[in-house]
């Protein structure tokens, strides 16, 4: 057999087989082996809400404040931040003191930050019901993910000025 005969042989031969054998580097495929652990956002346990709170310390009675009765917990790390945002940009506004046990508090004394709408089913303005804002509890963990529990404070309608007024209804 001619030389060429047989390389045009061989090249018939082996040119499939080509594609089963793997002679790249493995080195590329080692750099990957390493398992990214992925990061579970915290759990918000509880509630906030929008209404009168009566501190037995001072023995004060507060009106119309926001309260948290909550906590949160990160099973893959730290919670480092609880509170509420108000404006829902996703920032908390007001902190919570007692992060990791379930307390009841205080976190807002003011009305600055009240945008109440009002809520009319029928589209009416006299047919007011209430007024509303809604508002978010978050909790945030040291690798930056965050649970958002949203909650909807709840306002006096006024008739005689028709109005939202700043007050818990």
């Amino acid at each position: 057999m001619k030389t060429d005969k047989l390389f045009v042989l061989l090249l018939v031969i082996l040119l499939p087989l080509t594609g089963c054998i793997d002679v790249s580097d493995n080195a590329e495929a080692d750099e990957n082996d390493d398992v990214v652990a992925q990061n579970n956002p915290p759990v918000i346990y509880g509630m906030a809400r929008f209404a009168d709170y009566y501190d037995y310390d001072t023995s004060t009675l507060h009106e119309d404040v926001i309260t948290i009765q909550a906590m949160a917990k990160d099973f893959d790390g730290v919670v480092v931040d609880l509170g509420v945002d108000v404006d829902l940009d996703g920032v908390i506004d007001f902190n919570a003191n007692d992060i990791e046990n379930y307390t009841l508090e205080m976190v807002s004394n003011g009305s600055d930050w009240m945008n109440p709408v009002p809520w009319n089913p029928s589209g009416f303005t006299m047919d007011v019901e209430y007024c509303y804002q809604w508002l978010s509890l978050i909790a945030l963990d040291d690798d930056g993910a965050m649970d958002i529990e949203p909650f909807k404070a709840v306002f006096e309608w006024n008739d005689e000025t028709e109005t939202c007024s700043n007050e818990v209804n």
